[in-house]
């Protein structure tokens, strides 16, 4: 819940939190309260936001700070619940528990340390984390959220705080869902980040009468999205940067009421999955290379290459093959791979690097000999080197599939085989020398 009204005393459980930071972690007070007349909106106004002193300037306060982010954030953000923080902000990012899946997002540059959280962290709580009403203080978890000071008139009283004695203290190490849900409110809420790919989620709220049929219309900046009218809507491409929210209508006979969310962050793009590049060919002088793009999800409209010798790019070399020069020679190649869709965030994955060595002089031809019928011995041949491996290793291959356990010379046909075309492989080792694999023609069908 942002700051909507104007209490700055500085409430227990933000006083708490910080004094807990600094015990902890070092670093001091950079304050807790703030006039009501200072600045836009902000938490500090409600006495249940706190600055804690810290640095990025100095390596370690960053090495305590991130220490204390990684035990808040962790297990989807558990610590943070039970604090009851809301949002933190710090060296230009902000994380926000109720967009676990979002991670730290980097924010816009405001102009100045200060301004840009260079020199302090900043948190702000909920009403339950600024009056100490939170499962880390309390022992027992939230199942009405706070929006004012507990034990005032029509408010829940107020919970003793517990001692915290020993590590086995009560509801600790739970599951936190991955996805935040918002507790049911006076006005509609969304469950989920709102980011590309994402899955958003109306929760009508406490306000609905009993008995009331409802009906759903998610908003784009404002504008009905044509359509979205389920109690959940997928966000698309198309909505990065704007502001999605949902209207919920609730009818009971004549009686019909509306209301929507408010306060959701504008959507952000997407994030590809990229893992595993890597390059293809004969690293010796004079071959040419070429990439295994590996796994992307989702596929990348566009792609573009970046090959890199030690490390660094090579001047001019972004296809998707590149021809080893004599001067890579005992260096090491590499390539980065860049994908691109649009409502998505840049992807780039770099394969591994790989030492360029000598070529064979000459490179054997793989061959199979034998019956192609079940119950037959093949045997695979590598032909004549120069100079000769010093090693090799096999694989056999059913229609393209390699065979398992099948990586010997030899290799016995069995029913498992019938009807397909096997390919014997090699690949050819010696220290000084790049690797080289054969394959032989397509042998069969197996009868």
């Amino acid at each position: 819940m942002p700051q909507t009204t104007c209490s700055p005393s500085a409430k227990a459980g933000t006083k708490a939190l910080l004094s807990l930071l600094i015990k902890t972690w070092g670093g001091s007070s950079s304050g807790i309260s703030r006039g009501c007349g200072v600045g836009g909106r902000s938490e500090h106004k409600e006495g249940r936001a706190l600055d804690w002193h810290m640095s990025v300037k100095k390596a370690s306060q960053r090495k305590r700070v991130a220490s204390a982010m990684k035990w808040i954030t962790a297990n989807n953000g558990e610590v943070a619940l039970r604090l009851g923080i809301m949002y933190m902000i710090w060296n230009q990012h902000i994380w926000s528990t109720y967009y676990p899946e979002l991670g730290w997002r980097k924010m816009a540059d405001r102009g100045g340390t200060t301004a840009n959280h260079k020199d302090h962290v900043h948190i702000s709580l909920s009403w339950d984390g600024a009056y100490k009403q939170t499962s880390w203080w309390t022992g027992t978890p939230i199942v009405e959220p706070l929006n004012s000071r507990c034990g005032a008139s029509g408010v829940r009283a107020c919970l003793p705080t517990i001692p915290r004695t020993s590590k086995s203290w009560p509801y600790q190490s739970t599951k936190v869902p991955a996805s935040f849900t918002p507790a049911a409110w006076t006005l509609p809420g969304v469950g989920g980040s709102p980011q590309v790919g994402r899955l958003q989620r109306a929760v009508p709220g406490k306000w609905v009468p009993a008995g009331a049929t409802l009906t759903y219309q998610w908003t784009s900046n404002g504008r009905a999205i044509p359509g979205a009218t389920a109690d959940n809507y997928l966000l698309p491409p198309e909505q990065v940067g704007r502001e999605v929210e949902v209207r919920v209508t609730a009818t009971v006979g004549s009686r019909v009421e509306t209301r929507a969310s408010n306060n959701i962050a504008d959507v952000y793009p997407g994030r590809m999955a990229a893992a595993g590049p890597r390059i293809v060919g004969v690293l010796a002088p004079g071959k040419i290379l070429r990439i295994n793009l590996g796994t992307w999800k989702p596929a990348p409209t566009r792609l573009t290459f970046a090959w890199l010798r030690d490390g660094k790019k090579i001047k001019g070399a972004t296809g998707s093959t590149f021809t080893v020069r004599a001067k890579d020679k005992g260096h090491k190649i590499s390539v980065r791979v860049s994908g691109y869709r649009l409502g998505y965030y840049t992807a780039t994955a770099t394969s591994a690097r790989a030492r360029i060595s000598s070529a064979f002089g000459t490179v054997g031809t793989a061959t199979i000999s034998g019956s192609p019928t079940i119950g037959s011995e093949l045997v695979g041949s590598t032909g004549s080197w120069n100079p000769a491996p010093t090693a090799f290793t096999y694989q056999w291959y059913a229609d393209g599939v390699a065979i398992a356990g099948a990586t010997k010379a030899r290799f016995t046909v069995t029913s498992a085989q019938a009807g397909r075309t096997l390919v014997f492989t090699a690949v050819g080792r010696r220290s000084g020398y790049a690797s080289t694999d054969v394959r032989s023609a397509g042998f069969g069908p197996i009868s």
